[in-house]
Parts: structure tokens; sequence; C-alpha cells
């Protein structure tokens, strides 16, 4: 868990400026797709179950909902 702690606490520079971090985990951090993998376990088995159409790509899900409309 040392590692993950590593990780969540960095300093990152933007304009000259630097801050303190000690949330999340930085953009193209090789930890996300384990951790999107960890915390998003629960959600793709109930996608899976639904039925639905759906994609996850490391943290992001795209899900494409079709309507049909019936017409008297």
């Amino acid at each position: 868990m040392n590692l993950l702690g590593q990780y969540l606490r960095r300093t990152a520079e933007r304009g000259g400026v630097f801050r303190d971090y000690e949330h999340g985990i930085s953009l193209g951090c090789p930890l996300s797709p384990l951790m999107g993998a960890f915390f998003m376990k629960r959600l793709e088995a109930r996608m899976e179950r639904s039925g639905l159409f759906y994609v996850r790509f490391m943290d992001d899900i795209h899900q494409r909902i079709v309507r049909r409309i019936r017409y008297s």
C-alpha cells in the first residue's frame, strides 16, 4: 500500500507554481488501469447482467442506448 500512497501524495508544477496533492491519481498514471478495474468491477458485472451494450476503456465507459419508437 505504500506504493499507492506514493502515487497519491505528489507535487506537480503548472505555470511555475508548485502544488502538493494528496487525493486522486495523476493523468496518465500507470496505476489508472488497475484502479479502474478494481473500482469498476461491480459496475461491469451489473452491465453484463443487464444485457446493455457498453464499452469500457481504462476508466471511461461508453453506453449506447437505442430507442425504438412505434408508430401507429
